[in-house]
């Protein structure tokens, strides 16, 4: 599994490496959402870890989308994962009214 995590900070960063990386997992980390950008345009991530809320999710999102429609965002703050794509149809059918 491919992840990608985008966080400036190399003392956290580090730490995200540490949760993320696993034995057959390979872990690149983005220092700026440039550099991220580059890395999503040039290679396919099954995982994109970030913090939300700082306008890194909505610059990363559409890039995401096109190059691994197949990721999961993975929120840095509460480890919560979600599709790049979207929600799921279940969920798109209960938040839709009919």
């Amino acid at each position: 599994m491919k992840t990608l995590i985008y966080e400036p900070d190399p003392g956290r960063a580090r730490g995200h490496v540490a949760l993320f990386g696993g034995d057959a997992d390979r872990v690149d980390i983005a220092r700026s959402i440039a550099e991220a950008r580059l890395m999503l345009l040039n290679d396919r991530y099954d995982r994109l870890a970030l913090r939300r809320g700082a306008g890194a999710a909505r610059a990363l999102l559409g890039v995401a989308r096109a190059t691994s429609p197949d990721c999961v965002m993975v929120d840095l703050g509460s480890m919560r994962a979600r599709p790049v794509s979207g929600p799921g149809r279940d969920a798109t059918a209960l938040s839709r009214p009919a």
